[in-house]
C-alpha cells in the first residue's frame, strides 16, 4: 500500500509556527524567546514517525514533496531527518529563506515568530531553514524542482536557480523543469505528470 502523510495547520499557526494575530516586532529586533520546535514542526515530525511505525513503511522507500514554504519544508526536513529519505520534489520552493525575509512586506512577522525562538540571531536561525545554505549538507538523492517564470511571490532567479546551480555545482542529482509564463505553484498538466513520475518512481 502506499501512504501519503501531510503536513497540515490549525486555524491560528503557520507551517512556519507564525500567527494571524501576531503584529510583529520592529525588523531586526531579535530577542531570545524561547527554545525547541514550533508546535507545528513537532507534529509534523511525530506524525512522520507514528506513521512509519505503526504500518511498517518501508523507510528506503519514504519521499518527500511540498509546494511554496512546504517545498521548503521539505528539503530542510532532507537535510535533518532521522533517516535519508528517498527523493524530494518540490513545486516552487522557498529556497533563500533570508532573502524571502525581504521578498514581500507580509512576510517578516510570520517568519520572525517562527524562527526567532532559536538560541542564536535571527540570521543564524534562517540560514538554519534555508535549502540554499543547507547544500553541503544535504543527503545525496534525487530532487526534482517545478517552478513557474511568472512566479511573483517566490521569484525563480533567487530561489530554485541558484539552490539548483549550487547543487548541481556539488554534483547533486537534481531534476530541474521551468514553465514559462507559470505563477506561483502552478504546473502544466504535462509536468504535473513528469512530476507524479518521479515521485511515484521511488515508492512503487
Amino acid at each position: 500500500r502506499d501512504f501519503d502523510v501531510a503536513a497540515n495547520k490549525t486555524h491560528d499557526e503557520f507551517w512556519w509556527g507564525g500567527s494571524h494575530k501576531f503584529s510583529g516586532p520592529a525588523k531586526g529586533d531579535v530577542p531570545r524567546i524561547r527554545k525547541g520546535l514550533t508546535s507545528c514542526e513537532k507534529r509534523v515530525l511525530a506524525t512522520d514517525e507514528w506513521v512509519i511505525e505503526k504500518y511498517a513503511i518501508d523507510r528506503d522507500r519514504v519521499y518527500l514533496c511540498g509546494n511554496s514554504m512546504g517545498g521548503q519544508g521539505a528539503l530542510v526536513y532532507c537535510r535533518y531527518a532521522k533517516r535519508r529519505p528517498a527523493a524530494c520534489a518540490a513545486i516552487s520552493p522557498v529556497c533563500d529563506l533570508p532573502y524571502h525575509y525581504t521578498e514581500r512586506p507580509d512576510l517578516p512577522r510570520t517568519i520572525y515568530l517562527a524562527y526567532s525562538h532559536m538560541d542564536c540571531s535571527l540570521s543564524d536561525a534562517m540560514e538554519s531553514a534555508s535549502p540554499l545554505h543547507l547544500v553541503p549538507e544535504m543527503p545525496d538523492i534525487p530532487y526534482a524542482l517545478f517552478c513557474g517564470t511568472a512566479d511573483d511571490q517566490v521569484s525563480v532567479a533567487f530561489h530554485s536557480d541558484k539552490f539548483v546551480a549550487a547543487m548541481r555545482a556539488r554534483g547533486a542529482d537534481v531534476t530541474y523543469v521551468t514553465m514559462p509564463g507559470m505563477g506561483h505553484c502552478g504546473i502544466t498538466p504535462e509536468e504535473e505528470r513528469r512530476y507524479y513520475e518521479f515521485v511515484s518512481s521511488f515508492v512503487l
